[in-house]
C-alpha cells in the first residue's frame, strides 16, 4: 500500500483518528476489548515458557479473528531504521503522525503480508518486550499487541461481546477492562 493509498484507506475507515496503536481507543472505545497475554495480568515474560504463553495466546486470538492466508496490513509506529523487520518485510513509509497533544512524533511504516499462525512471532516478541509498537489491520478488526496483551477493535459491537465471553479467562479483573 502506498502512502496515499494508506492515507485514503485510513480516512475512509477510521476518520478523525490517527493510525497510532495506543490512540486507537480514543475513537473506537465502544468496540474495544483487551486481552492479557500472561496469567494474572503479568506484563512481561521472564522465561522462555512465559514468552511461549504470550505467543500462543496472541496467535490463538489472531487465528480466531483472521482466517489463514488472509491479507493483512501491519502498521508500525515505533521502530529504528536498522530494525530487522526492514529486512524481513517491504516496509513502506506511510507518513509522520503525532499524538493527541502533538508532542510525540511517529515516523510510521506499513507492510502487507498474509496471516499465517506464528508468521509474525519475531514482531510479536519485539512488541511484548516493548521494543517496537505496531498493529494489524484485518478485514473486520484492528489488533494492537502491546507489552502485556492485545487491544482489539471490532467493527461490530456484537463481535466484541462474543469474544469477550469466549476469552473471559484472559481478561483483566479490573472494572475498566485495563
Amino acid at each position: 500500500m502506498t502512502k496515499q493509498q494508506f492515507t485514503d484507506f485510513w480516512a475512509e475507515n477510521y476518520p478523525d483518528s490517527q493510525p497510532i496503536n495506543y490512540l486507537l481507543g480514543v475513537h473506537l472505545k465502544d468496540y474495544w476489548l483487551r486481552i492479557h497475554s500472561l496469567p494474572e495480568s503479568k506484563r512481561y515474560a521472564n522465561t522462555k515458557e512465559e514468552m511461549d504463553i504470550i505467543l500462543s495466546r496472541q496467535n490463538t486470538i489472531i487465528d480466531d479473528l483472521i482466517p489463514q492466508d488472509s491479507e493483512i496490513h501491519v502498521v508500525i509506529n515505533w521502530i529504528d531504521s536498522d530494525h530487522f523487520l526492514f529486512r524481513m518485510f517491504n516496509l513502506n513509509d506511510i507518513g509522520i503522525f503525532t499524538d493527541n497533544e502533538g508532542e510525540t512524533i511517529f515516523q510510521s511504516y506499513s507492510f502487507e503480508t498474509t496471516w499465517e499462525t506464528n508468521g509474525l512471532n519475531p514482531m510479536l516478541m519485539e512488541i511484548a518486550d516493548d521494543q517496537i509498537r505496531a498493529f494489524i489491520i484485518g478485514k473486520d478488526c484492528l489488533i494492537s499487541p502491546y507489552d502485556g496483551g492485545m487491544d482489539i477493535y471490532f467493527k461490530d459491537v456484537n463481535a466484541k461481546y462474543f469474544y469477550k465471553e469466549k476469552y473471559k479467562n484472559w481478561l483483566s479483573k479490573r472494572w475498566d477492562g485495563m
